[in-house]
């Protein structure tokens, strides 16, 4: 049997289930309508691993939704998701700022997290490959909302 969700009174906390305090930190939100993006550096120090995570408000409060260590598409509804664009330095793991591939929202120019929300599932857009560090899948993540 499954059981309810927990609620919390944001994104960021409902994010944040499973991690100890000291070692998460939240790089940036984004958030849309009833959904939001949370990207983080997880770890006690280098190398972080950046990991991102799509919540999304009920009536009761937020609720955490699929997490991915890579930016991509997301389903949110049925069909329907968010791509997300984000960069790491290498070496440490560290979120870096950085610009946003052609064709995605651009403002400001320069920042951490850039989002495009309700993008259809056979519309995902093209952009270059994102670096990865060794022993992590290749490219950028995709993956489905998990109920």
């Amino acid at each position: 049997m499954a059981t309810a969700p927990e609620h919390f009174a944001s994104a960021v906390e409902a994010a944040m289930v499973g991690f100890p305090p000291s070692q998460v930190r939240v790089v940036a939100t984004r958030t849309h309508g009833r959904f939001a993006v949370v990207l983080m550096e997880t770890n006690d120090g280098p190398p972080f691993e950046p990991y991102q995570v799509v919540c999304m408000r009920e009536d009761d409060g937020w609720i955490e939704g699929p997490g991915i260590n890579g930016p991509g598409w997301t389903m949110t509804d049925e069909g329907w998701g968010v791509v997300t664009h984000w960069d790491i330095d290498m070496a440490t793991g560290r979120i870096l700022v950085t610009t946003p591939p052609e064709g995605f929202p651009a403002d400001p120019p320069e920042d951490v997290l850039f989002c495009i929300w309700d993008v259809p599932e056979d519309e995902i857009p093209d952009w270059p490959e994102h670096p990865t560090p060794p022993g992590w899948a290749d490219g950028p993540g995709f993956i489905d909302l998990i109920e």
